[in-house]
């Protein structure tokens, strides 16, 4: 499960802080998603800094409370597929799209998501 509350570090990483508080201000307004992607936090959260955010990402991925995981933009809806990926070597040559629908990987777009440490 993601964490919602990010405040142990607001003092930990204070230049940081403006982007936790938007990342924990988007996970209680959305509980039900249980992946973090910046594209879609900077999109509903415009006031966020997405290299702020990034960095933030990957200090709360290094201190343990996410893990880092490959999604796919599936070519075929442009949808984030549902299966996420530990490597980019486990990538497989088809993936299924959000409707089921079989895409070729090799042109799909590979992006950064974070999970919680139970994925």
């Amino acid at each position: 499960m993601l964490p919602t509350n990010f405040s142990d570090f607001y003092d930990k990483i204070p230049q940081a802080r403006p982007a936790l508080e938007s990342l924990a201000a988007w996970r209680m307004a959305n509980p039900h998603v249980d992946y973090i992607d910046i594209r879609r936090i900077v999109s509903e959260r415009p006031e966020v800094n997405a290299a702020q955010l990034a960095f933030a990402l990957v200090v709360l991925e290094k201190h343990g409370l996410i893990k880092g995981k490959f999604g796919l933009i599936a070519p075929t809806n442009y949808a984030l597929a549902d299966r996420f990926f530990d490597s980019l070597e486990e990538i497989p040559t088809k993936a299924l799209d959000t409707t089921d629908r079989v895409f070729p990987t090799d042109n799909a777009e590979v992006i950064p998501i974070y999970v919680g440490t139970d994925r």
